[in-house]
């Protein structure tokens, strides 16, 4: 195990990485940019792009290319464009859609707007991390400011025999097939000290529908326990390294945990993110212990 310093030669070039993202944003604002296409441009891998992309930036790929045809269009209107034109230049089907997505964004119709000097901005304002040229509608990131504000270990995990339950839907909705696997892990009496209890998020939050998020809850198993019931499978979790910080406090501040990982160490590190799945490891019972006693492992692989 070792405690990883900040390398601000690292931040510089995963800073590089993103501003060349969103340099290809602003060329190609009227295309479908997918994942893949963004992800080679950064030489990030696509499986964690959108985490890495919003965790260091503070917006998404699709609110940002939203506020950018909104600035664009809210140009072509103090240029007098009409209105039409401006609709479907910004990706709308009709002057009314666009008329309330516009209204929406700057707090005023597109007519009032014309009119306005200086014009309103939009709402809610850009992510700090983000700087914008009105002018050229560039964006790029502030330069990296330093250390993570968080302790981050680096742990080899063996490979791991466990039984796994899938849960589809908002990974805050998780909790009933925690209670199955405990019930069943207890009745099958393989739950004792040496039991890791761990979660795999599969899906990331900020890109998937809430009802699509894939979520595994897996007891570790000394050995293959026998027949399983409808809806457990017995899984071999591979072998890796993990970047891990340990959450102290109530599970409501995983989000900001991940994205602290992603956006603030992970560009310090030295390190890179690998394509498999972020884990939590739960190291006490949320029905023996008050919220602010949890321990929470947060787990983001690396290669």
């Amino acid at each position: 195990m070792k405690i990883l310093a900040f390398k601000p030669r690292t931040a510089v070039d995963y800073q590089a990485r993103i501003n060349r993202v969103l340099a290809h944003i602003a060329q190609h604002l009227d295309a479908e940019l997918g994942t893949a296409e963004l992800a080679r441009e950064a030489n990030l891998s696509a499986f964690h792009f959108h985490r890495i992309f919003r965790a260091i930036t503070g917006e998404t790929i699709g609110g940002l290319v939203r506020r950018l045809r909104l600035e664009r269009a809210g140009k072509a209107l103090r240029g007098g464009a009409p209105l039409i034109e401006v609709a479907l230049d910004a990706g709308y089907g009709s002057p009314e859609a666009f008329g309330r997505a516009f209204r929406e964004a700057f707090g005023v119709t597109p007519t009032a707007y014309r009119k306005l000097r200086p014009p309103p901005v939009q709402q809610p304002p850009l992510s700090l991390a983000l700087q914008l040229d009105l002018n050229s509608l560039r964006l790029s990131l502030e330069p990296p400011q330093g250390g993570t504000g968080m302790e981050v270990r680096i742990e080899n995990h063996p490979e791991r025999l466990a039984v796994c339950a899938r849960h589809v839907g908002p990974y805050t909705q998780v909790e009933p097939t925690f209670r199955r696997m405990f019930q069943w892990a207890a009745g099958a009496g393989v739950l004792g000290p040496g039991t890791m209890v761990m979660g795999l998020s599969y899906d990331n939050p900020d890109k998937h529908a809430p009802d699509e998020l894939r979520y595994d809850v897996c007891f570790s198993v000394p050995a293959s326990v026998g027949d399983l019931p409808e809806g457990l499978r017995l899984e071999t979790l591979p072998a890796g390294r993990f970047a891990v910080h340990t959450l102290h406090g109530p599970y409501s501040g995983m989000p900001a945990a991940f994205r602290r990982l992603f956006g603030r160490w992970l560009p310090a590190s030295g390190e890179e993110i690998d394509d498999r799945p972020c884990m939590e490891i739960y190291l006490n019972d949320p029905t023996e212990v008050p919220e602010a006693e949890l321990r929470t492992e947060i787990c983001i692989p690396i290669k």
